[in-house]
């Protein structure tokens, strides 16, 4: 049995073959990262945070998530800003607690992202070669 393909099909295979595969590792990636994030959470708070895990994650607090606007909300009901200055990141001591939870938010928001822009490219190209061939 011998079975021919138009080359739109052939693309089609193709690109949805490799769509699969980047989808199957970003998923082998994020278990993995999973565990490591369960390992730092269960880590003794005793043991100190490492200097390359602090440096990543003072840099992903500051620049691309965890930024919080600190809302008190007061006896009377009423919701307000608070107004205390905050002490900058760099000078504070991270927990295990606060580094699995930046770890967490920053790699769920870089799976999103890449996930979003991943799909967009791959039907954008699919539509791109459905119409031109």
């Amino acid at each position: 049995m011998n079975l021919q393909y138009s080359s739109n099909q052939r693309n089609f295979i193709l690109i949805s073959a490799v769509y699969l595969i980047i989808m199957l590792s970003m998923g082998v990636t994020s278990v993995l990262l999973t565990i490591y994030i369960l390992k730092c959470h269960h880590s003794p708070e005793d043991k100190p945070v490492p200097n390359y895990l602090r440096k990543f994650c003072v840099i992903a607090k500051k620049d691309c998530c965890c930024k919080r606007r600190n809302v008190v909300e007061e006896a009377d009901g009423k919701v307000s800003e608070d107004t205390k200055p905050r002490v900058p990141v760099s000078e504070t001591e991270l927990t295990w607690p606060e580094v699995t939870e930046i770890l967490d938010k920053f790699f769920f928001k870089l799976y999103a992202v890449v996930l979003t822009l991943l799909t967009f490219a791959v039907l954008v190209t699919l539509v791109i070669s459905y119409f031109t061939h």
